[in-house]
């Protein structure tokens, strides 16, 4: 996104936009709230590289249940 916005057209045909940052946030599952500092092309490029919040939150209690010698939960 950082480079070409125009080719992540917003999924909605009547809204013929590119994604704002924002909404690249939320679809990565960051908080409504979390703030991002840098330029906007950078900001694009945190997001784009950023395995989303809640997939890490949950690779990091499988690991942590398996360093504990629990068996993975969902």
């Amino acid at each position: 996104m950082q480079k070409d916005g125009n080719m992540f057209i917003h999924p909605d045909i009547n809204q013929a936009r590119t994604i704002t940052m924002r909404e690249a946030a939320l679809l990565q599952t960051f908080p409504m709230d979390y703030e991002f500092l840098g330029s906007s092309v950078y900001v694009f490029k945190m997001i784009g590289n950023a395995v989303p919040v809640l997939l890490a939150n949950k690779i990091a209690i499988a690991i942590a249940n398996i360093l504990k010698g629990q068996k993975c939960r969902n």
